[in-house]
């Protein structure tokens, strides 16, 4: 088993990179730097803010703060980015601790993770490195291909399902996403599998027939593994920014979400979304995904998430 606590940690450091440089908090390049905390200076922390995602009315509230808890005019940016940190933990910190973020398996009965979210958000490749991910864990997984809308989904499916050397529910002939879902159920319960990870079609709110299907799919689940724990996951593209917000308040309304991973953060300077997400939203991030590599995958944590960000 992997040391998951050290290696999430470097992962997440490294999936931020881009948005540290927008904010201009790499430790290495602000070392004993001194600074001027004018009005123009805030402004520019503001903008930074903003750049990164975090949203206007956050950085507002930590821009304020930082005003009225900073009493002197010149200070180490290494001291700035620290208080910085402070601010946000109090902000978010009644978001953050009602939130759980890790997911554990319950042992020796099936767990579902229903997962959801639009074409190119990353999911297929989000569900390969959970399957990976707990894999290596020391679970048994099964994958449902429930995307039978999309006829090159299958195969991206099955090319993931074999780099994480697990297995696949892909039967012939069965085009109905919720006949899909209830034969992989069947065989997870009947082979003892500890993971089923249900893969589906991706939707937009717009697509109100394959909504109605997912609908049905989160009740195909509910009647026919009621005792399984169930997470509904969305997987949502770091670099969309503000627009993950829209889209997981969609998905919310449509069967309820328990959690995000977050696809393609290594690729975004908009990584500060995050702390939009927890500011917005009743609904933690679970996961991150930190490059393009199956492995490359990590639990969020609100702290090292944070360390991340702001050096």
């Amino acid at each position: 088993m992997k040391n998951w606590l050290t290696d999430n940690l470097l992962k997440i450091k490294e999936a931020l990179f881009k948005t540290r440089s927008v904010l201009d908090t790499d430790q290495v390049a602000i070392e004993k730097i001194h600074i001027d905390l004018n009005e123009d200076y805030y402004e520019s922390i503001l903008e930074k803010l903003i750049k990164s995602d975090i949203g206007f009315d956050l950085s507002n509230k930590i821009v304020s703060e930082l005003k009225n808890e900073i009493k002197s005019e010149n200070i180490e940016k290494a001291e700035l980015n620290i208080k910085i940190k402070e601010i946000v933990r109090t902000l978010l910190g009644q978001s953050v601790n009602k939130l759980l973020n890790k997911i554990s398996l319950i042992p020796e009965q099936l767990n579902i993770f229903l997962v959801v979210g639009v074409n190119g958000s990353g999911k297929t490749t989000s569900i390969g490195k959970l399957a990976k991910k707990f894999k290596d864990d020391g679970h048994k997984v099964l994958i449902a291909a429930a995307d039978t809308f999309r006829a090159a989904a299958e195969n991206q499916l099955l090319i993931w399902s074999e780099k994480a050397q697990v297995d696949i529910y892909s039967p012939e002939g069965i085009k109905k996403p919720d006949a899909v879902v209830y034969g992989a159920i069947e065989k997870a319960k009947n082979e003892k599998y500890d993971l089923l990870i249900v893969d589906t079609a991706g939707r937009l709110h717009s697509q109100v027939n394959l909504m109605e299907e997912l609908k049905k799919i989160n009740t195909i689940i509910d009647k026919n593994a009621a005792t399984s724990k169930k997470e509904n996951l969305i997987v949502i593209d770091a670099s969309i920014g503000q627009n993950a917000i829209t889209q997981a308040e969609l998905f919310q309304k449509a069967i309820g979400l328990s959690g995000i991973v977050l696809a393609k953060l290594d690729s975004s300077s908009k990584g500060g979304v995050v702390l939009n997400i927890m500011s917005k939203l009743s609904l933690p991030v679970k996961f991150i995904g930190t490059g393009e590599q199956i492995d490359d995958i990590a639990e969020f944590t609100f702290d090292e998430y944070l360390e991340g960000l702001i050096a």
